[in-house]
């Protein structure tokens, strides 16, 4: 597996000040077009656990379902149903009237569940230069060449506040590597199940640097998307 990945979905946002049993809606921004992109197959559907609208024209008494979220709304009339998700509430309108308000369920990667090993890099193994590491659990390749090393130009972890996320250490990718890899562990993926993967990076402002696009595979072996 190289790394990990998210799904963006680009999405705009209601402004409403409709009440509907004393609840209070959120201050959506305003937005005359919604833009974004149409879904042909909501049965497939997987919206971003972020902030984001959805926009169904619906029939009365026809359930409409997000089934990644197990979100359903069933409007009492043909009508134009609005999902609007913020801070992990989804707002549902029908004909621009507040209807409800649900809470999703989304089914992947539970509290504590992780897929990755050492995701922050936190775990090294031998110091290649000093204050430079190989990353525990990690492959670098490169075309049939392992490109760890301590000098310039090479895979390693450091340890720098200017460039990490969370805890101490991030991991350093040169032009010389062209995967970073892990073995997941037996059965760590499950059938007809939806992971989320997320990744933090930065591109350094050196001669040459920036331009860059970043592949998220899983294959049978290393280097591989089968």
């Amino acid at each position: 597996m190289k790394a990990n990945t998210f799904l963006t979905l680009l999405c705009l946002f209601l402004s409403t000040t409709s009440l509907k049993a004393q609840t209070v809606l959120p201050s959506f921004a305003t937005a005359n077009d919604f833009g974004g992109q149409t879904i042909g197959d909501l049965t497939s559907f997987v919206p971003t656990t972020n902030n984001f609208t959805l926009e169904v024209q619906a029939t009365a008494a026809t359930p409409v379902t997000i089934a990644f979220g197990s979100i359903s709304y069933t409007p009492t009339a043909d009508s134009s149903v609005r999902f609007v998700q913020q801070d992990g509430k989804v707002y549902v309108f029908e004909n621009n009237t507040y209807a409800t308000t649900l809470t999703p369920d989304y089914i992947y990667n539970k509290v504590g569940e992780q897929l990755l090993r050492n995701p922050s890099f936190e775990t090294v193994g031998e110091e290649l230069t000093s204050g430079r590491w190989k990353a525990t659990e990690w492959e670098t390749w490169n075309g049939g060449t392992p490109t760890w090393g301590g000098d310039v130009g090479y895979v390693n972890v450091r340890e720098n506040a200017s460039y990490r996320s969370d805890g101490t250490k991030s991991i350093i990718l040169h032009t010389g590597s062209r995967w970073l890899s892990q073995q997941l562990t037996a059965d760590a993926l499950a059938p007809a199940t939806t992971y989320l993967l997320t990744y933090d990076y930065w591109t350094s402002s050196g001669t040459g640097n920036g331009g860059i696009t970043y592949h998220i595979q899983l294959g049978s072996s290393l280097a591989n998307n089968d």
